[in-house]
């Protein structure tokens, strides 16, 4: 089994840019194990020109788990 699930939430803070948070993460399993990964994102939007031209940055985190059964 495969899942993915994603999670963005943003608002402005100015005219012309955009604070948001993510989080992103998937699982795999089988029958005897599971894996799974979290990655939790901010970033800034910056649009100098309108909707057009942007320029992102952010910094992030994740991290990975794996459950063999025992």
């Amino acid at each position: 089994m495969v899942e993915y699930q994603q999670i963005r939430l943003g608002f402005g803070i100015a005219r012309n840019l955009v604070l948001a948070w993510n989080v992103e993460g998937t699982s795999v399993a089988d029958i005897s194990s599971e894996v799974s990964q979290t990655a939790h994102l901010a970033t800034f939007l910056y649009y100098p020109t309108g909707r057009r031209l942007f320029f992102k940055g952010g910094i992030g985190a994740g991290y990975l788990t794996q459950d063999d059964g025992y």
